[in-house]
Parts: structure tokens; sequence; C-alpha cells
């Protein structure tokens, strides 16, 4: 028997026992109940802002569990501390999982189709964007899920479900709601309907284009949008988005070369989610670069080409879904991004494999390589 007691994270000891799990503000477990506290543990507490924290005192024994053992007794609970280097999969996770491949599934047998009768089943698209996408988009973690599921060989239909989802999720960072975010969702995966097309030997070319490739390239959202445009069953926020999701604030992208005036809001959307999932992804001709990496290029990319406010909301959202993720460190230790700070940063906190807890604002001779796939 035991009754819990509230102790501030100053007064923790190690060797107390955790009588109530620990979250973090957007509902991740930071610490599980039963967890016995090490110096570890508690110092990553401070890193996550815990201030109280319940313990159990065990009724009749008078003293705490740390009271129990000698100092040649102490353990080292540290492996109990999200993070952990052998995480289970959660059920919510398994669920995503399931959802994401069945979607890809029938979105891959759906663009086969586009690209033999050059016909949009626009009620489809519908269905998907509404129904199993909007389901995805309300997983915890889910951008880090994506990155973890790329996969070489089903590049052009998971990257048109990626773009939704992640468009679906900046939009709500950016308040858009109802109606108008399901189109933005649509609009996110058939951003690169107009792919179907572009002769299959320029699509999948490996390494760099020709100019003349390029070109033909360059014509995608023009088709895009003339196919989409055809079921006249669309808004005309989802048509300028696929048109316009190329373009850059400066007026250098394609096919209209229109500046930031008169590009419409989903097609700045799309062009920040298009970026960052093209850029994270690996390919046959080139391997994914890890999302720490992929927002320090985006940062620099954000003004002139991207719209500075739409990204800037993303790049300052995305750092939070990041914790718990798996880097690699250039020293060759595997760590847990277990914090990122209140500005956007690049440089996170996180927890090494050797049990260390590193701030890599100030170890300016570590930095972030790589990230783990799944």
């Amino acid at each position: 028997m035991y009754h819990l007691k509230k102790v501030l994270r100053k007064d923790a000891k190690p060797g107390m026992e955790v009588g109530k799990m620990l979250m973090s503000k957007d509902n991740r477990v930071i610490v599980n109940e039963g967890t016995i506290l090490s110096d570890v543990i508690i110092e990553g507490l401070s890193v996550w802002g815990i201030r109280e924290i319940f313990i159990r005192e065990h009724i009749g024994e008078g003293q705490v569990i740390e009271e129990q053992k000698s100092e040649n007794e102490h353990i080292d609970d540290s492996s109990k501390i999200i993070p952990s280097f052998s995480k289970s999969v959660t059920e919510e996770q398994q669920q995503f999982y399931a959802e994401y491949e069945g979607t890809m599934n029938t979105l891959k047998d759906t663009f086969n189709n586009i690209s033999y009768f050059k016909e949009v089943p626009i009620d489809k698209m519908k269905e998907l964007a509404g129904t199993s996408i909007e389901k995805m988009i309300s997983t915890t973690g889910v951008i880090n899920h994506i990155y973890t599921l790329h996969r070489q060989d089903e590049y052009t239909f998971q990257h048109s479900m990626n773009v939704a989802i992640i468009c679906g999720i900046l939009g709500k960072w950016l308040k858009i709601k109802g109606d108008r975010l399901k189109d933005l969702v649509l609009a996110g995966l058939l951003h690169d309907v107009g792919k179907a097309s572009i002769p299959d030997e320029v699509l999948n070319k490996p390494g760099k284009l020709t100019e003349e490739e390029f070109n033909i390239i360059k014509q995608h959202p023009t088709y895009g949008y003339q196919m989409v445009q055809k079921t006249q069953s669309v808004s005309r926020d989802v048509l300028l988005g696929i048109l316009q999701h190329h373009e850059k604030m400066d007026g250098t992208g394609y096919p209209l070369g229109a500046d930031s005036s008169r590009i419409n809001e989903f097609a700045k959307i799309i062009s920040v989610a298009d970026i960052y999932d093209a850029l994270t992804a690996e390919r046959v001709y080139k391997k994914g670069v890890a999302p720490f990496l992929v927002v320090e290029m985006m940062l620099n990319e954000m003004f002139g080409k991207l719209d500075p406010s739409t990204c800037f909301t993303f790049l300052n959202n995305i750092k939070d879904t990041l914790i718990g993720s798996i880097v690699f460190l250039s020293d060759g230790r595997e760590a847990e991004v277990i914090h990122v700070g209140q500005h956007l940063s690049t440089r996170p906190v996180v927890y090494a494999s050797d049990g260390e807890i590193i701030n890599l604002e100030e170890m300016k001779h570590i930095h972030v390589v790589g990230a783990r796939r799944k």
C-alpha cells in the first residue's frame, strides 16, 4: 500500500518512485508511473520544464523508496525514462501505419488509373482526403511517422499523400478550418497529379535532368490544373494550389513566374509541405535529409522563395513534433531529441545512448548528421 505525495522537482531525489505518469505540454509521456528516479532522469525533467512530481510513499514504511536503499545498492534506472532507444510501437502508431499503408495502396491504384485514362476521379480523391487522410492528420507525432515510412519504390504516391497530410497539419497551425481545410488537404493530394502526363523516362530519371527534360517537368502544374478543372467540382483555391505550388515569392518559380502578391494561399502552403517532404525522402539516387537539417535548409530559403509567414509557422511548430526522434550525432553516437527550446532552433537538447544529456546549442562541436527511420 502507498499514498501519493507531491514534491517539487528541486526536492526530488534518486531512488524516489514516480506515482503518476509525467506528461509534456503536448501530451507525450516523459516518465511512466512506477519509474525509480535517478540523477539522469531528474536532470531530464528540468529540461522538460517539469516543476512538480507525485511520489509514492509506501504506507507503514514511513519512508520513501530512496531511504530503503543504501548507497551501494543505488540503482540507476535511467533506462525507464523516455528517451529509450528500443521503444515499442504503440497501438496508436500501429493503427496509423495500417491506415497509411491501406490509403497508399488505394492512392496507387487511383493514380495508375489517372495515368491511363487521363481523368481524375475527384469524388474518390475527396473521399480519401476527407476520411483516411483526415484521420491520420489527427495522430500524435504524425510528421515523425511519415518520415520513418519513406519508401523509394513508392515515392510518387507516398509523396502526394505525405504532402496532403502535412498540408492538413500546417493548415490547422494556420487556423484554417472546416471545408476550407478539407479543400487544402485535397489540393495537397492532387498537387502533382499533372505528372501523370509526363513521360516515365523523364519523371523517374535518376540523377540530373537536362534543360529540355526539366522544361517538360515544369509543365506538370499546368497539366494538373487542366485535368482537375475538367471535373468542375473543386474550388478555385484547389485549382490555384495545384497550378501555383512551384511559384516563388520573388517571381522565379514556374509555370507562370508569379510573385508573392499573385500566389494563392493554398499554393504557399503546398510549397512548404512539398519541399519538406521532398528533402526528407529517400530516393534511389539520393539519401533523405534528416528533419533537423531540413529545418536549417528551409530557414535559409524562407525569404525570397517561400512565404515567410507560412514557412515560419511550419518551422516553429514542427520543432515540437521532432521531440522523441532518434538522431545520429557527428561524434558517432545515437541520441533522442528531448527538448527544442522556446525559439526556432536546429540544435536541440538530446539524450545520448551512453546516458549523457547534451545541449547542442552549447556543444557547438557536435551536430546532428542524420536520423533513424523505422
